[in-house]
């Protein structure tokens, strides 16, 4: 009921920025968690404060290290994610979402991607406001569904990707994983490579 909607906490929304460049970085792997300089701080202006910090922990996701058809040749094909609050925060994406991202993209050259402002050939971003508009989710925030254990979902919240695997008792030697997909990442990437003009070709690295 809208009532018990009222009552209820809320987890966390998403920033997610897809986006391929026009070189290969080898070294980075198809995962990779970067964590701020703050860790319970970060989660308390998430879930309590609701405010959208200036500081982060990214989840950097490079399909094309696993499958390289995913970009063209000599290319890659990335998407980084962002946990933030969700719209009861009062944050104003058609506002803040290209300053975040540049911000996050300023991080990624200083840490990960060296030389990845003039490298970025597509791009494509996603906010809480889209979550709201594409999948009706409350609140726009993560799974679309009341956070019953706010505790836990503040302790998943920079940890999704790594989720723990837990052996299933009545199957020895099977396990039972989570992972939480935001988009079907692969026909994303695709269709922006495909929307990108490559005015040069690709340098190799």
């Amino acid at each position: 009921t809208d009532r018990k909607l009222e009552r209820a906490r809320y987890s966390m929304s998403l920033f997610v920025w897809y986006f391929g460049t026009r070189r290969r970085y080898a070294d980075v792997p198809h995962h990779t968690i970067l964590l701020g300089p703050r860790y319970e701080g970060l989660l308390h202006d998430i879930f309590e404060r609701k405010v959208l910090a200036e500081d982060f922990s990214l989840y950097l996701h490079r399909p094309s290290a696993t499958d390289p058809s995913l970009a063209p040749e000599g290319c890659d094909t990335f998407y980084v994610l962002s946990p933030v609050p969700h719209l009861d925060s009062g944050v104003d994406w058609e506002q803040q979402a290209e300053p975040y991202r540049q911000r996050i993209e300023r991080h990624l050259e200083a840490t990960m991607l060296p030389g990845l402002k003039d490298a970025v050939v597509s791009s494509r971003m996603i906010t809480p406001l889209d979550f709201r508009h594409q999948s009706g989710a409350h609140r726009e925030h993560r799974r679309g569904q009341p956070a019953q254990i706010q505790k836990q979902h503040q302790q998943q919240a920079m940890s999704t990707p790594m989720q723990i695997p837990i052996r299933r008792k009545m199957r020895p030697g099977r396990f039972a994983v989570q992972a939480a997909r935001v988009a079907s990442s692969h026909h994303v990437h695709r269709r922006q490579f495909a929307r990108a003009e490559m005015p040069n070709p690709p340098e190799p690295h």
